[in-house]
């Protein structure tokens, strides 16, 4: 249903002629009938000498916004047959630059521009972008004309746009569809342009996380770091007995076997890295969520900027080697570890193939993230298992319509600007409110139960 709805819309926006157009034609309709159409009560016209001059008055101002209109109309037709000609001919060429927005989050600055075309006469040109599947992002316009040097003639058609993207995830551009529209948007002559790319929405960190993780002891003593730090850990280095050590520590079961004094050394400065893996589970155990959803797309870019802040304030603490292990494979390839986390965790999904007791590991893992969705058995086996040993994060994914939960009064007389605007108004009387609700309760007693 959701697919053919895309359909449908992709349609419908394309549709050469505008419901602006029928608005029109009613009230050419309704003025008809009122001024032009001969009255049947000529002894009543009579009587008020004013409105033959004021029914007069009326018909020319009504003939000269026809002929504007009509003007507009046919501007917009031989403007888009001007370019779709030139097009063929590849003299009229579309260009499009994309560049991230580094003064607004999620939201790129587009540069669209068309080369040996004319605007059409009191209208404009539009376009929008052609994602994955069909679907179409907002508009922007082409406003600006670029004269050729020292003339009158046209050179170029451009526009600067910042168009905002709510999702955090990589966007795909199939193509682009431009439109010329006349003053009234009453016809949207589209046209289709080739263009292929790709923009990528990145994690948004929130500040005040500093979580005191413990790296675990040294497993794989390859990775060297620069400078030695200190480790807490088990005993695992072993050495003979020397003139001064500890007689605590002196390994019984090796001396009952050889005969030979070992003592247990401990790790207290390594010169060898301990990493941190953290691991992020995007696993969806209510199945009832419908995909593409404004909900379901909120809970999502909720989760991945609570993943991304975690990992962001583990990376400021410099003493050891923080590795996140995606949850789903990506052949895209980084040279920084922190532009690989950041595509890894805004590429990722919700699923229902992996849960978290095939995907955490308990033996390497330090640092695991779940969320309101999780499966609340699978969390309490994960525990039970020698998970509370480590460091586990709950993302509580409700508090992302905390603005939403205003009174009505206080939406009515009070103005305040919502800092996500795309939060979906639906949530107060979805089911799946008391269900993620619910769900969020049973995790938090789950994990004050194992000192979380």
């Amino acid at each position: 249903m959701n697919k053919k709805w895309i359909k449908f819309k992709y349609r419908f926006i394309n549709f050469p002629v505008r419901p602006n157009l029928i608005l029109v034609a009613g009230l050419v309709a309704l003025v008809y009938f009122l001024f032009f159409r001969p009255s049947a009560d000529k002894e009543t016209d009579a009587l008020n000498s004013f409105l033959p001059l004021v029914i007069l008055l009326a018909k020319v101002a009504l003939i000269i916004i026809a002929v504007i209109i009509a003007c507009s109309l046919i501007s917009t037709i031989v403007a888009f047959l001007i370019f779709k000609s030139r097009s063929k001919a590849q003299r009229a060429l579309f260009r499009l630059n994309l560049s991230g927005d580094t003064e607004q989050n999620n939201a790129i600055h587009i540069q669209p521009s068309i080369t040996h075309t004319y605007r059409p006469l009191l209208g404009y040109i539009s376009g929008r972008l052609i994602l994955k599947d069909q679907r179409l992002s907002d508009p922007f316009v082409l406003a600006s004309t670029q004269f050729k040097k020292n003339s009158l003639w046209v050179d170029a058609v451009y526009g600067n746009n910042t168009m905002s993207f709510p999702d955090i995830k990589e966007y795909q551009v199939a193509g682009v569809m431009l439109y010329f529209e006349d003053m009234l948007r009453l016809i949207k002559l589209p046209v289709k342009q080739a263009h292929t790319g790709s923009f990528f929405n990145p994690p948004q960190a929130n500040t005040g996380q500093e979580p005191a993780v413990q790296p675990q002891a040294t497993r794989e003593q390859d990775i060297r770091i620069e400078q030695m730090r200190n480790v807490q850990g088990e005993y695992l280095n072993y050495k003979q007995f020397e003139f001064g050590d500890d007689v605590r520590r002196i390994v019984w079961k090796v001396y009952a076997k050889n005969r030979e004094l070992i003592v247990r050394n401990p790790e207290i400065r390594n010169p060898y890295a301990s990493r941190i893996e953290m691991y992020a589970s995007f696993h969806n155990s209510l199945l009832t969520l419908i995909p593409d959803s404004a909900i379901f797309n909120t809970l999502l870019n909720t989760y991945k900027n609570a993943v991304w802040s975690l990992y962001q304030s583990l990376s400021l603490q410099q003493d050891y080697e923080l590795i996140y292990m995606p949850e789903q494979a990506f052949p895209r390839h980084f040279d920084d570890e922190a532009e690989r986390t950041a595509y890894c965790i805004a590429q990722s999904e919700w699923q229902n193939d992996q849960p978290i007791e095939q995907y955490f590991d308990l033996k390497k893992g330090t640092v695991y993230c779940i969320h309101s969705l999780t499966d609340a058995a699978a969390l309490e086996q994960f525990l039970g298992n020698g998970g509370a040993d480590k460091f586990v994060y709950m993302a509580y994914l409700s508090d992302a319509f905390k603005q939403s939960s205003k009174s009505l009064l206080k939406k009515i007389f009070f103005y305040e600007e919502e800092e996500n605007s795309q939060q979906p108004a639906s949530w107060l009387v979805s089911p799946l409110r008391s269900r993620i609700l619910k769900n969020e309760a049973t995790l938090s007693r789950i994990l004050k139960s194992y000192g979380f």
